[in-house]
């Protein structure tokens, strides 16, 4: 099996050249994920999530996401409308986490089934299975905190300010569980890829290539106990417009 992995993932490697792996997410995810409980899950829900649905997730990536000012329309967008655009961006992955029991899509922002991940998570390599640890939780809030600052420009800041408590609560809950979901993705993709290119490495030093060193390059580590699902913001919380 292993072996199997390794070839798949070295053509890649060797078509990508200096530019690194040609592997999109979905590869990525397969391959780090072969042979495991996860692996299989990932299959059917890649199958699940048929190609009209994925193909129209790619469509709508450049979609307005997270922003609160409608560049178009020169107008806030409400909390409705902000959902509507989230579920659009985030389209692939949330079909993908639906389908591996990950999400429960009964509200208007789907809710995490944290049991049902971790489990998924820790059947997986070490190298991989950490980021469902503490260490992999800090590294998600961390990289939260950096997505919302981006998204503190003075329109988005003032557009939030001027909306009721309510929508205020409405529009953290959205906008955490937005950038929640890009921070896990981002960080399993990049996992997946260091530890698959790991294994090309590791493979053909085995089989006699000249020896160097073969310690794993992990990635830095993170600090909080759980998947962010919600959050709440308020005017004092939001960083400074730039």
């Amino acid at each position: 099996m292993k072996s199997f992995v390794v070839l798949s993932a070295a053509i890649a490697l060797v078509a990508a050249g200096e530019s690194g792996t040609c592997l999109d997410s979905a590869e990525l995810a397969y391959l780090c994920t072969i042979g495991t409980p996860l692996g299989d899950k990932l299959s059917s829900a890649f199958y699940g999530c048929s190609d009209d649905t994925m193909a129209a997730g790619r469509a709508r990536k450049a979609s307005a996401g997270a922003n609160l000012y409608n560049k178009k329309t020169k107008k806030c967008v409400n909390p409705g409308q902000l959902a509507r655009n989230i579920k659009q961006e985030l389209a692939d992955e949330l079909c993908v986490f639906q389908q591996l029991g990950w999400l429960d899509n009964n509200s208007t922002i789907p809710t995490f089934n944290e049991e049902v991940a971790m489990a998924d998570l820790a059947a997986l390599p070490a190298e991989v299975s950490w980021i469902g640890t503490d260490d992999g939780a800090g590294m998600i809030h961390g990289c939260i905190q950096e997505k919302f600052e981006k998204l503190s420009t003075k329109k988005n800041k003032k557009c939030f300010e001027s909306y009721s408590e309510k929508q205020q609560a409405k529009v953290a809950e959205i906008g955490y569980f937005y950038a929640g979901v890009k921070c896990f993705t981002e960080l399993f993709d990049q996992a997946c890829t260091d530890y698959v290119s790991y294994e090309v490495y590791s493979y053909f030093l085995a089989k006699g290539a000249p020896s160097y060193s073969t310690e794993y390059p992990t990635t830095a580590a993170w600090t909080t106990t759980d998947f962010p699902t919600t959050g709440a913001w308020t005017t004092t919380d939001m960083p400074a417009g730039k």
